[in-house]
């Protein structure tokens, strides 16, 4: 893939949420993102990123509006996949939105990643094959491919910090600096 190719992501509530919360100089963690990437979310993701932040007033969730008005951020529904797979994913006892994120990658034909930040549906989702990346590893993989510069993807690490273990930011810094 080249860095003109914009990849496809499918997003959970929490990435979205912290992309969409914490910013770079005058950017936000998302912007970045959307500069070479379209995002695919599940009604649920909206109604508990977008609808219900809305309601208690939070400014990531009004940008999240804003980028589904403007078609950067695409809701797309999902539809019951099949018993088997029913029964699999209400085996794990996870929450409806998570769920539809994985409706979701089951039934969108072409997608780059699925972007997550819960460590159980980031096992399912890899179980499942579907292409798992947590926030933090999405920023490397920019740097990395060339999409942003790597200086502006440390800062959106040390951005998002208070968001995640201190291992996973020290790890992903490493990485991006190529030291892992």
């Amino acid at each position: 893939m080249t860095a003109t190719e914009r990849k496809i992501l499918i997003f959970d509530s929490s990435s979205l949420i912290t992309a969409a919360k914490f910013n770079v100089g005058e950017r936000l963690v998302l912007e970045f993102v959307l500069d070479h990437a379209k995002i695919l979310i599940p009604q649920g993701v909206k109604t508990e990123a977008v609808d219900q932040g809305i309601r208690e007033g939070y400014p990531d969730a009004w940008a999240l509006s804003n980028c589904i008005r403007q078609g950067s951020i695409v809701v797309q529904a999902t539809s019951l996949i099949g018993a088997t797979f029913e029964q699999v994913i209400n085996a794990y006892e996870i929450e409806e939105g998570d769920q539809e994120v994985l409706r979701l990658c089951r039934d969108t034909e072409q997608y780059d990643h699925v972007v997550v930040d819960d460590r159980l549906l980031y096992i399912i989702c890899h179980r499942f094959r579907m292409h798992p990346l947590l926030l933090p590893d999405l920023i490397v993989m920019l740097g990395k491919e060339g999409y942003v510069a790597e200086d502006v993807c440390e800062g959106m690490l040390k951005a998002i910090r208070s968001r995640y273990r201190r291992g996973f930011i020290e790890h992903s810094l490493q990485a991006l600096r190529g030291g892992l």
